[in-house]
């Protein structure tokens, strides 16, 4: 079955009415309020320990330059070596070496240098050489506290004999002996060496003895040594 209304529509039972609206001038702005008091600072806190921080890291070692060019050798040369002389003779072959010992008992000496006549010769194999003379041996005097002076000595030409007056040359130097009882052997040891020998000159060496007081010096067991260098 089918209703119908009797209801108005809307638009004709309420009318729209439009009306226009026109604004206002602005009003004046009000005066500003007074600021507001600040609120109080409340008192200050107690200071807190000061922390350690961690340590920085350590900076970069700077870089190492490089090493510079190094310079070139020097341009001087060796020189060149001498001649290699010759081989000397050597001692061994004894032609420059000579010695001997005197066994016999010598004496007595008195208070004039004299010699002992060993009789001993060399002749040097060269020119301007050296020779080493060595003499040991012993000596003796009869008195207790006695003295015995030796002493070394040479020549050219003939060797003087036993007992004859000091000759020659003497070398190095003297020894006086003091013999502490009356006919004790004491030793004695003398060396020298020297040069400019000549060549195929005939040369002797000898012992010459003294004694302190009185005619009571003697020498035995005697050895010589000559080399030359």
């Amino acid at each position: 079955m089918s209703v119908e209304s009797n209801i108005p529509a809307e638009i004709e039972a309420r009318p729209v009415v439009v009306v226009h609206h026109v604004e206002g001038p602005t009003g004046v702005t009000g005066a500003t309020g007074p600021v507001g008091s600040a609120a109080a600072t409340g008192a200050t806190g107690p200071t807190g320990p000061l922390g350690t921080g961690p340590t920085g890291m350590s900076g970069d070692t700077g870089a190492t330059g490089p090493i510079g060019v190094t310079g070139p050798v020097g341009a001087g040369g060796v020189g060149p070596y001498g001649p290699t002389g010759p081989t000397g003779p050597m001692l061994a072959a004894f032609d420059r070496v000579q010695w001997n010992n005197f066994q016999t008992q010598k004496g007595p000496y008195g208070t004039t240098e004299t010699m002992l006549g060993y009789g001993f010769v060399y002749t040097p194999k060269k020119d301007n050489s050296a020779l080493f003379v060595q003499w040991s041996g012993l000596i003796r005097n009869t008195l207790g506290a006695g003295t015995t002076t030796v002493f070394m000595r040479w020549g050219t030409g003939t060797a003087p004999a036993n007992g004859a007056a000091a000759t020659g040359i003497g070398l190095g130097t003297q020894q006086v002996l003091t013999i502490a009882s009356a006919n004790d052997w004491v030793t004695f040891f003398m060396s020298w060496i020297g040069g400019s020998w000549t060549k195929g000159t005939q040369y002797w060496f000898d012992l010459t003895l003294k004694s302190g007081s009185g005619n009571n010096s003697y020498a035995q067991l005697v050895n010589f040594v000559l080399i030359e260098i």
